[in-house]
């Protein structure tokens, strides 16, 4: 068996992203409710078992806040600018768009395709609209 680091992140073949919490047990992440599953750990030999390989993509930080500051909008972007900072000076639709072409693929892999096409419907909204001559402020 590999040597896991309490506090390490590894991502399994599906995508599914797990943390090591102690030497015995991995808790899964919840990428709807932004958290991790912590009371239902799951031991690292079952997690190996059914979901190897599992590729280490990085540590929790210390100051990881799910709410405030999601991975999926925060990590990986220049100058540590989140998503919110370009998209709260949009308009709605466009601002919606931007947020669903920055996680696509990135918040859960299975649905990248979904968050594209999400983005292209509130990019073909804002198009409408315009067109209508109307402004979505």
């Amino acid at each position: 068996m590999p040597e896991y680091e309490i506090g390490h992140i590894y991502r399994d073949r599906m995508g599914d992203e797990w943390k090591v919490v102690n030497d015995l047990e991995f808790v899964m992440w919840d990428p709807d409710g932004q958290k991790w599953y912590e009371n239902s750990p799951c031991t690292i030999s079952s997690v190996e078992r059914f979901w190897s390989p599992l590729v280490l993509i990085g540590e929790v930080p210390e100051n990881h806040d799910p709410i405030n500051s999601p991975r999926h909008y925060a990590d990986g972007w220049s100058n540590g600018a989140e998503v919110i900072d370009i998209a709260e000076h949009l308009t709605f639709n466009r601002g919606a768009a931007v947020k669903y072409l920055a996680r696509a693929g990135r918040k859960d892999p299975e649905t990248e395709l979904e968050d594209l096409k999400k983005a292209q419907w509130f990019v073909n909204r804002e198009v409408a609209l315009l067109e209508a001559g109307r402004s979505n402020q």
